[in-house]
């Protein structure tokens, strides 16, 4: 993961902090992942979960808003910025181009 992206929260466009939570049954078996956390509603995101809450240690509502890079199978894209023109998704591999943003129109997510 890394510290010097501005990932934003899907229900409250602000910024997520990185940090280290516990997950339960995580398909890879990795238990402590590195996640975006929104600080107003504990929002979390991770590129192989998307948009994401916790209940307990469980992964509850993933994918509600999930976009996934056309070129990174499986890695979720994640909300850098929203415009009245619409969103900005992108990848979290640096350099990737596979997102909806600077380089292709941005989309209005229902």
């Amino acid at each position: 993961m890394r510290p010097d992206l501005t990932v934003l929260c899907d229900q409250h466009q602000r910024p997520m902090k990185l940090s280290v939570v516990f997950i339960e049954n995580t398909p890879s078996g990795q238990n402590w992942n590195e996640v975006y956390v929104c600080g107003d509603c504990g929002r979390q995101y991770h590129p192989q979960f998307g948009y994401f809450q916790l209940e307990g240690f469980r992964i509850k509502e993933a994918g509600q808003s999930r976009h996934d890079c056309p070129r990174h199978a499986g890695q979720a894209l994640y909300l850098r910025s929203r415009t009245g023109q619409g969103q900005d998704w992108v990848c979290l591999e640096e350099g990737c181009a596979g997102g909806t943003g600077a380089i292709n129109a941005p989309v209005a997510l229902p």
